[in-house]
């Protein structure tokens, strides 16, 4: 997952051999590359209700993508997976982004 700059996404996008770049006029999103890595970017996270949903939306895009990966198709019937996956996935990212942003309160309070 990238948060920044497009600028940031696509140069680690290069790097990494993806083969893609964030196109504009885009708050986030989801690339895949051919050998099955993801990337997740979104241009800023300053927990705002729009950014958390465009966090819900590109891990959505995760979620279809590797269910579908692995022969479970989104229905009805099977709703359960999908729900129970997007909640470990929102889990472990939250995990992450807090721990981003309480080490960033952390430095802005020693500098004061």
């Amino acid at each position: 997952m990238v948060i920044g700059s497009k600028e940031l996404a696509n140069r680690y996008l290069k790097r990494a051999g993806y083969g893609h770049e964030i196109s504009e006029g885009c708050n986030g999103c989801t690339i895949y590359s051919s050998t099955g890595g993801i990337l997740i970017w979104i241009g800023k996270f300053d927990w705002t209700i729009g950014e958390q949903e465009i966090l819900l939306h590109e891990l959505t895009h995760l979620i279809f993508d590797t269910l579908g990966k692995v022969d479970v198709k989104y229905s009805t019937a099977n709703n359960e997976a999908f729900c129970y996956y997007l909640g470990y996935i929102f889990r472990q990212v939250w995990k992450k982004l807090a721990k981003l942003h309480h080490s960033k309160k952390k430095k802005r309070k020693n500098a004061k």
